[in-house]
């Protein structure tokens, strides 16, 4: 979503997710890699670009995990990290600390402020697959892959017709 897009801002407001992960990255390629990763598992991408529309978005959705970025414009996402484990609404969900300038200082920090995992740029989706099962329960990742294969059996059955 963009925040001076109506169009879309219309659309994200009427629509509810089931099992929203916010991905919150600078990088338009890492939102389409984690976007396809989560589809395949049956969970919902919202996507922001930057810091602030992160903590709006984690606000509004209250997703289930959060993908987010370490280093970024505007603010780092260690400042954001900080922000989301002492807001009430959000400080429970985990975070996934993702990089591609990996070091140990940065490692330390995220794992300080509240990461539940550090993924290094690039990743493979089978590291993506162990952080999110480490951070997600398996009752709910069941419950989102039943609800994609309802609704891959539907659009098949659609097809049909």
């Amino acid at each position: 979503m963009h925040p001076n897009d109506a169009q879309n801002d219309n659309k994200e407001q009427k629509r509810s997710y089931d099992f929203p992960v916010l991905i919150i990255d600078d990088d338009k390629w890492m939102h389409r890699l984690i976007t396809n990763f989560l589809r395949k598992k049956g969970l919902e991408a919202i996507s922001a670009m930057d810091p602030v529309e992160g903590l709006a978005l984690a606000i509004k959705y209250r997703p289930i995990v959060i993908f987010l970025d370490m280093v970024m414009p505007i603010t780092s996402g260690t400042v954001l990290l900080q922000m989301l484990k002492k807001i009430e609404i959000t400080k429970h969900i985990p975070v996934i600390a993702v990089s591609g300038n990996f070091s140990q200082k940065l490692l330390t920090e995220a794992v300080n402020f509240g990461a539940n995992s550090f993924v290094s740029k690039p990743f493979t989706q089978e590291i993506l697959e162990e952080k999110l099962a480490k951070a997600i329960d398996e009752e709910t990742l069941a419950k989102a892959a039943a609800m994609q294969d309802r609704k891959n059996q539907a659009a098949t059955n659609d097809l049909k017709q």
